[in-house]
């Protein structure tokens, strides 16, 4: 291994820590929220959903599914980019498209975790205000959303492969 692909290694090992520690933060930050407001929610008897509480539930659905979605448009929209500096261009440095695809992989990230922690606040914020299993439940959800589409270094390492070996196809020979 040479000191570049080493060095090129560290930057990409470097950027998949940071897109966990970025993901991290937001999931422990709903997290402890989640505990206050669980604290707090169980003074009161749960009472009958409110519409304010289906609005919730409706806003967790839509942001667990806008977490998938942002996600896919924001990490396309830069390998798009990507990809149109390489169609003119082969591949020269295969660590370098690594790092530019993990940063690709970490804004999709952060946008998508920041879509469901919003859905996920307003959750616990509702059932602080009117506590009921269904709001419970939403919130929850909104955790457990984060937590099984944590980027796991395998899970990122893998995207970053899948998509450089689809722009080392499509890049001229």
């Amino acid at each position: 291994m040479s000191e570049d692909t080493g060095r090129g290694s560290d930057r990409l090992s470097n950027v998949i820590r940071v897109t966990q520690i970025i993901a991290g933060a937001i999931l422990a930050g709903l997290a402890m929220m989640a505990g206050i407001f669980f604290a707090m929610g169980m003074r009161a008897k749960p009472a009958p959903p409110s519409v304010m509480t289906y609005v919730a539930v409706g806003a967790v659905l839509v942001g667990a599914v806008m977490r998938t979605v942002l996600h896919g448009l924001v990490a396309t929209s830069k390998v798009s980019e990507l990809r149109q500096s390489f169609s003119q261009r082969p591949i020269a440095d295969d660590e370098e498209l690594k790092f530019a695809l993990a940063g690709a992989y970490q804004a999709g990230t952060i946008a998508g975790f920041a879509v469901i922690e919003g859905a996920g606040f307003f959750a616990w914020i509702l059932y602080v205000m009117h506590p009921s299993w269904m709001g419970l439940a939403a919130a929850i959800f909104a955790l457990l959303v984060m937590i099984v589409t944590f980027p796991s270094r395998s899970r990122i390492l893998n995207w970053i492969e899948e998509q450089a070996e689809n722009l080392r196809l499509e890049s001229p020979q």
